[in-house]
């Protein structure tokens, strides 16, 4: 049954519902207790990514927490939200404070790209900074004056995906260019920069799919109680979904999303509009409209899904829910419309050599997409997007082939063309959660790669099952919500495990069958997490 949100205005928390009801309040008072633990210093910067949102830009919204070496504000300030999104802007310039006009100006200009920048005039304190970053990518803009000894320093670290130097002069900076391949340009004029940034935001967006990838699935390794964490990286994304849906729907769930929304870009004067107008207008039947917009809500549910953050799933899952039912609802009409008993799509986008590598050391293996999977009826439309090689040697041009097979395929999948953001691109959307088998990789030309993926066999659907209950044994329970916590465990993701097993103690009845099984979970999970400290 599809859910619908129509609710306006302010929202109200019913505190007689049942108590596994109360699951969005329990979220916020973690998210409460969890940010009041903090001390952070002054930031702002965020960045987001989804297939294709592009991006705007906001300035005293995210904050990611700092290394001890940055000087604290002796000012006491409102402590900011968490990082919720996948990009930061940083600019460095030794007088970028000098004139407070310009400097309000630039910030707004870029506020409409990303919605988390920060800015810096001493460069310890930006080195710093760059540092203490962990799970999103910066855009680095630099003065000219700072850019040889500055962009030697960071230019190796993983978490800097871009620098432009912006400077006055010329003719300078080509050698320096040749020589670091992040380097994207030299700007003399601020329009310039700003329509690059631009322009290279909304590519990292249309490229962004979080995948899983493992060789094989083997569930005779069991010596040991954990599995690996690959295999357990790609069951996450098979059994999320799952376990989403056997969570209640509340109309309070919409609420505590936009109540969270408002308080990361309380600054972003683009996204409070589109906040505003996603709790007046939204509901579930023009969820897809909304998934194919530019809007806050792809960016934050895209950070939570690539870094398995539980409690940011939990608040966005009316939403992924919502999408997942209303593709399913498409997908039986859809299907009786096809020909044969297969469907090919296909999809266009660049990867990192990094991720790429992977898949040609699995090939014959299996990937598994974590989110919804935007691919399109065209060749030619997917080749537009799989782009010219150019981006070589840090991203290669790949053109996916998928065959779908529709007797086999458990994900449900739509054509969605007539109501997408985009109808010209021939839109297939496959549910989170799709998962293939990396039939060949070959080189399509001398700068774009031919990656086939079909669906996954009844033999290969049957060992996706046996390891499912495999992590069942190992837990001696078939409870979903303990099988969940070991998979993040399993991943590495303790301090994940904790908070999740955590918010189960709240959530469940004191006498129900589990709570023995949690307690004695969240002890070995606190003792692994104290040991990797």
């Amino acid at each position: 049954m599809i859910s619908s949100y129509e609710t306006t205005g302010t929202c109200k928390l019913l505190l007689n519902k049942p108590l596994v009801w109360k699951i969005d309040y329990i979220l916020e008072q973690i998210s409460l207790k969890l940010n009041k633990q903090k001390s952070v210093p002054p930031l702002s910067a965020t960045f987001t990514t989804f297939d294709r949102c592009k991006t705007k830009i906001d300035h005293n919204v995210c904050r990611p927490l700092l290394s001890s070496t940055i000087p604290r504000v002796e000012k006491k300030q409102e402590k900011e939200p968490e990082t919720v999104e996948d990009l930061i802007i940083i600019w460095l310039d030794e007088n970028i404070n000098q004139n407070k006009d310009d400097l309000g100006e630039r910030k707004s200009h870029l506020r409409e790209i990303v919605n988390c920048l920060k800015t810096f005039d001493k460069e310890t304190e930006c080195f710093d900074f760059i540092g203490s970053i962990k799970n999103e990518k910066i855009l680095l803009i630099i003065s000219g004056s700072l850019a040889k000894t500055f962009i030697n320093k960071i230019h190796d670290m993983s978490q800097v995906l871009s620098v432009y130097i912006y400077c006055f002069y010329d003719n300078q900076y080509e050698q320096l260019k040749i020589t670091h391949r992040k380097i994207v340009g030299k700007f003399t004029d601020e329009h310039g920069l700003i329509k690059q940034i631009t322009q290279d935001v909304a590519s990292f967006f249309n490229n962004y799919l979080p995948v899983s990838v493992i060789n094989s699935i083997d569930t005779n390794e069991n010596s040991t109680q954990d599995i690996g964490h690959d295999q357990a990286k790609f069951m996450w994304s098979q059994l999320l979904m799952d376990f989403l849906l056997h969570l209640p729907q509340t109309t309070f769930s919409k609420c505590a999303l936009v109540g969270e929304c408002r308080r990361h870009y309380k600054n972003n004067t683009f996204q409070q509009k589109k906040i505003a107008e996603f709790e007046k207008k939204y509901n579930s039947s023009n969820a897809i409209l909304w998934y194919t917009r530019d809007n806050f809500l792809f960016r934050i549910i895209n950070k939570a899904l690539r870094t398995q953050n539980i409690l940011y799933i939990l608040k966005c899952r009316f939403f992924i829910t919502d999408m997942h039912h209303y593709v399913k609802s498409l997908h039986s009409k859809f299907i009786k419309t096809l020909p044969g008993n297969f469907l090919t799509v296909y999809r266009g986008q660049m990867m990192t050599a990094g991720e790429f590598a992977k898949l040609q050391t699995n090939i014959n293996g299996f990937i598994a997409i974590n989110t919804f999977f935007s691919t399109t009826y065209s060749s030619v439309v997917a080749i537009t997007f799989a782009g010219d090689g150019s981006g070589r040697p840090m991203f290669e041009s790949i053109f996916f082939e998928i065959e779908i097979n529709l007797s086999l395929h458990k994900t449900p999948f739509a054509d969605v063309h007539k109501i997408s953001q985009f109808g010209s691109e021939k839109e297939i959307i496959l549910s989170m959660g799709s998962s293939f088998r990396i039939e060949f990789i070959e080189p399509m030309s001398d700068k774009l790669w031919h990656v086939k993926l079909i669906s996954a066999s009844e033999k290969d659907t049957a060992q996706l099952d046996d390891l499912a209950r495999y992590l069942k044994k190992n837990i001696n329970n078939e409870s979903n919500y303990l099988l969940f916590g070991k998979i993040l465990r399993d991943m590495g993701q303790y301090d994940q495990a904790e908070k999740f097993y955590e918010l189960l103690l709240t959530e469940l009845p004191s006498n129900h069958q589990d709570i023995a099984a949690v307690y004695s979970c969240l002890g070995s999970t606190i003792s692994k997490t104290q040991k990797n400290h």
